[in-house]
């Protein structure tokens, strides 16, 4: 009796080991089909951690070159001021010396017509006094030779 006991504890216990190394072997085999997957999102993770990284780096590359181009830019505008404040001194002066040069040739174009004016005046009288020295000539003639 222990014996036919013993045996059908002993089947049993092969029948459940059975079961489970029967489940053991769809686990294998689903686990097995799953490692595809698992190496493919593995190696997007990977490939995403770079595409990361190397955007993270760009990032600050990027930010590196604009910091220095904002400094050179700062530089060129305050270099630009700077210029155009001696432009805008030079054109002040230059407007300046131009309103002066205005002024001498304005007074020097009215000097020009007051002695035009003159030469005109003297030029009429030369006329009359040269007519008046002509007729006195030949009244001179005239008396002369009577």
């Amino acid at each position: 009796e222990d014996i036919s006991a013993a045996e059908t504890q002993l089947e049993a216990l092969n029948e459940a080991r059975g079961d489970k190394l029967g489940r053991l072997k769809v686990a294998e085999k689903e686990r097995d089909n799953l490692e595809g997957a698992k190496l493919e999102a593995e190696a997007l993770i990977r490939k995403d951690r770079d595409i990361r990284r190397k955007r993270n780096v760009l990032s600050q590359k990027n930010a590196a070159e604009a910091s220095a181009n904002a400094l050179d830019v700062g530089s060129k505008h305050a270099e630009l001021s700077e210029r155009l404040k001696y432009e805008e001194g030079k054109l002040t002066t230059q407007k300046a010396s131009l309103k002066d040069m205005q002024k001498r040739v304005n007074s020097a174009y009215k000097d020009h017509e007051e002695i035009e004016n003159q030469l005109k005046a003297t030029k009429k009288e030369f006329s009359a006094f040269e007519r008046k020295d002509i007729t006195l000539r030949e009244d001179l003639k005239f008396n002369k030779s009577q």
